[in-house]
């Protein structure tokens, strides 16, 4: 296992767009606070072999242009991302691809096949070739592959990309911390707090009936595919909301399943 990731402060906050952190590997975690939502959301730059940057969602397409704002601040052109990989089809999570087309096709989406159907229309060409299988791996732009595991919960389609790079697990909205705020300011944290949260709402969903809960799905789902990510060297757990947590996630996920099965 690698050396434990620490929290890492905002690069940039100027109250009007996306914030951003390092992650190791050179990564970043993007944020924009949403006022609808009274949350963050988040989505994540890689950069791939050869000048080639991936993002893992996108945000909604009205922060489409601080979207941009956000890349040029880390010396990112929008040509150059030229990979979208999608947790889920909301449109929270992908409407910002329009952003990047640049009149042209834009990056190459990529979803799994069971949210085809969840994509707005505006978004939906970026996307021609989907995921189908429950686990994956995928190499846009080439060098390391990202792992791909269907998780289901939150969508029937949601997934999860692990990145060997950065070390990070991109679990979009099947365990986020939506509406939390940012431990001392820092979007990236190792605080106790968050992952309080999220033994907590584990906990609330396994007592809820059906063992379902809205907008979250059914928990055994979840639970069954979380199993293999425990197994992976995971530095930061990069949820599609909310703080980005670094530390000993294989640990966390540990307790999570042991939460959501303590009631059974």
């Amino acid at each position: 296992m690698g050396a434990k990731a620490q929290s890492s402060p905002v690069d940039h906050d100027d109250g009007r767009g996306y914030i951003s952190a390092r992650l190791a590997g050179g990564g970043h975690a993007l944020a924009r606070y949403d006022e609808t939502y009274r949350s963050y959301t988040n989505c994540y730059l890689l950069a791939r072999p050869g000048g080639v940057y991936a993002l893992i969602d996108a945000g909604k397409a009205v922060h489409g242009p601080e979207l941009r704002r956000a890349l040029r601040r880390l010396a990112v052109t929008p040509g150059a991302v030229g990979h979208l990989l999608a947790t889920h089809g909301h449109q929270d999570h992908v409407g910002g691809i329009v952003a990047l087309r640049d009149g042209g096709g834009g990056p190459a989406g990529l979803i799994h096949r069971l949210d085809l159907a969840a994509l707005p229309d505006t978004v939906r060409s970026s996307f021609a070739q989907p995921l189908t299988g429950s686990r994956d791996r995928v190499a846009p732009g080439g060098g390391p592959p990202l792992e791909v595991f269907l998780l289901g919960a939150h969508t029937p389609g949601s997934v999860a990309y692990y990145d060997p790079v950065t070390r990070g697990l991109f679990c979009g909205d099947n365990l986020c911390l939506f509406g939390r705020r940012l431990p001392e300011g820092q979007l990236v944290t190792s605080a106790d707090r968050p992952r309080r949260f999220l033994l907590g709402l584990v906990r609330h969903w396994a007592a809820a009936p059906g063992r379902r809960l809205p907008h979250l799905g059914q928990l055994d789902q979840l639970l069954a595919a979380l199993g293999p990510l425990t197994e992976l060297d995971v530095a930061y757990l990069c949820t599609g909301h909310g703080p980005v947590l670094a530390g000993d996630i294989p640990a966390l996920l540990t307790e999570i399943v042991a939460a959501g099965l303590s009631d059974r």
